[in-house]
C-alpha cells in the first residue's frame, strides 16, 4: 500500500497561527503485478494551538498521522485491497444470456 499526500489546504491566519492546515487531500494505491486500485480522499483537520507544527516543519508522517487519527487505517487498506482483488478475480461474472 502506498499512501501519499497530494495537497494541503490552509488558512493563511487562524488564532495567531500562519498557514494552518484545514484539509488534507490524499491517495492510497494498492497494486499487484497486473493492476492497481487508486482510492482518494479528503480529510478535514483542526489545528491544535497548544501543539502546533509550523507548515515548513510538517512531514509526510505527521500529516498521515492526522488522517489516521480520523478513521481506521487498516479498514481502509483492507477495503482498497479487496477492490483490487475483486477487479483481478471478480466475485461475480456477467455472461451473455444463454438464449441470445
Amino acid at each position: 500500500m502506498l499512501w501519499s499526500i497530494t495537497k494541503l489546504e490552509c488558512l493563511p491566519q487562524s488564532e495567531g497561527l500562519t498557514n494552518v492546515v484545514v484539509k488534507v487531500f490524499w491517495t492510497l494505491i494498492a497494486s499487484n503485478s497486473s493492476d492497481q486500485e487508486i482510492y482518494t480522499g479528503i480529510t478535514e483537520v483542526a489545528a491544535d494551538p497548544e501543539n502546533f507544527t509550523p507548515y515548513s516543519q510538517l512531514t509526510k508522517e505527521t500529516v498521515l498521522g492526522w488522517i489516521w487519527d480520523k478513521f481506521d487505517r487498516q479498514a481502509t487498506e483492507d477495503m482498497v485491497a479487496k477492490r483490487l482483488a475483486d477487479r483481478t478475480a471478480p466475485p461475480f461474472i456477467d455472461p451473455p444470456l444463454p438464449w441470445a
